[in-house]
């Protein structure tokens, strides 16, 4: 079965994290930038490959223009 969503980017963390436990049975193929992204982040933190943040405020308001 294919079913295709169209999803706000608020909930997309949250529904990625409940399809990450049914690993052998779903398969997503995603189109949105956003969600590669967050697929992205999922494997590099698995495989220990993180970035340090020193200057948190600035970071939030980069990711708040991105957003937007």
């Amino acid at each position: 079965m294919v079913v295709t969503l169209d999803i706000k980017d608020s909930v997309a963390d949250k529904i990625l994290y409940f399809l990450e436990h049914f690993k052998d049975d779903v398969t997503i193929d995603c189109k949105n930038s956003f969600i590669d992204d967050m697929q992205k982040s999922i494997k590099d933190l698995e495989k220990g490959n993180l970035e340090e943040i020193r200057d948190v405020d600035k970071y939030i308001k980069e990711l708040s223009h991105e957003i937007i």
